[in-house]
């Protein structure tokens, strides 16, 4: 898939669209930053990395939520989407009140250097899930903020 170089947010439950870049989310508030150290193996070794991101709820209360009963954050649907179409999906309560909220993670950085190409310029990642690969959206290009409709 072609590389992603920037990020669009957008849908019913945002205030307004908005577009960002791996520059931008560097610059972003340190509390709203986290890492993660994972293990990798392939048939000959098995190392160590490291990867550095905004935590993705965090970043969506930034840009402002748009919510007209008390009760709206209940209803809240996040998609991602890769630039090949790949999707990885939450419930917005997943994000702000589970602990795989805490690790759901808008990677700019691995290893104190930018993505490769491969991930692209911005990818996502659920740190606290079994198996990291579902939810690893290399490429990241847009991400939907919706209410459910019921």
């Amino acid at each position: 898939s072609r590389p992603s170089e920037v990020l669009y947010f957008h849908g019913t439950a945002l205030q307004s669209n908005h577009v960002l870049s791996a520059s931008d989310l560097a610059t972003l508030p340190s509390d709203m930053v986290g890492t993660f150290t994972q293990s990798r193996a392939n048939e000959r070794s098995e190392y160590r990395t490291t990867v550095r991101g905004i935590r993705l709820a965090s970043l969506i209360e930034r840009l402002g939520l748009k919510t007209a009963a008390k009760a709206d954050w209940k209803n809240l649907w996040i998609t991602v989407t890769a630039t090949d179409g790949y999707r990885a999906q939450f419930s917005w309560v997943e994000l702000v009140n589970t602990a795989v909220g805490d690790g759901v993670l808008l990677i700019f950085e691995r290893d104190g250097q930018p993505l490769d190409p491969r991930e692209g310029r911005i990818a996502l990642l659920s740190t606290a899930d079994f198996r990291l690969g579902a939810r690893h959206v290399r490429n990241a290009l847009r991400i939907e903020v919706r209410h459910v409709v019921e």
